[in-house]
């Protein structure tokens, strides 16, 4: 397994960004998964969504939420939604790759970028929103004892679905989907079993 560097992360994605047109029926949004590094370990930034939001009170995401008319493009909303809710300044975020949309059965196609900030930053979450800001290391979310898999039969075919478990914190959801594709390149680039 090749040492997990930032440097390792960039030359891989070499910063690529995938612009698709998606159908006008589907609302817009873009997040970003948080990558910082800390003793030579990945980490993945989470929110902890307050119970004062609308939707999905409590759950576990990665920042981000619906474009505005004033964005430029998704870019800008999850870079903008990424300073709102957890503080962080746009400077301080290096997006270095975007993943292919997910689109959700609530009719949301979500643009998940990944980008990388220092370790330790100062995070100043908006508490209407956010509730917690939780660091979870790369190891964890690749340990197959805090990852559950369920197979269920749609008229589409077989769905598979994930969730991803972190002390007392659940993952599911368009969050869980969008990190299992991350992992997936995780374990291309680092050459991970599994």
């Amino acid at each position: 397994m090749e040492k997990l560097t930032s440097d390792l992360l960039r030359q891989h994605f070499n910063a690529t960004f995938f612009e698709e047109s998606l159908p006008d029926n589907l609302k817009p949004s873009a997040v970003i998964l948080l990558i910082l590094f800390r003793n030579d370990e990945l980490y993945l930034v989470f929110n902890k969504r307050s119970q004062f939001v609308e939707f999905h009170k409590g759950e576990i995401c990665f920042p981000g939420g619906g474009r505005d008319d004033s964005d430029i493009d998704l870019r800008h909303t999850a870079l903008r939604e990424t300073n709102e809710e957890m503080g962080i300044e746009i400077d301080s975020i290096e997006l270095i790759w975007s993943m292919r949309p997910t689109i959700t059965r609530t009719g949301f196609a979500i643009q998940p970028y990944v980008g990388i900030i220092p370790d330790k930053y100062p995070y100043k979450p908006f508490t209407k929103e956010v509730e917690e800001i939780i660091e979870i290391p790369l190891s964890n979310l690749l340990n197959s004892e805090n990852i559950r898999v369920q197979s269920s039969l749609t008229s589409n075919g077989t769905v598979t679905t994930y969730s991803y478990k972190h002390d007392s914190h659940l993952i599911y959801g368009a969050t869980a989907n969008i990190l299992s594709q991350f992992l997936d390149e995780i374990k291309i680039i680092f050459k991970l079993e599994g």
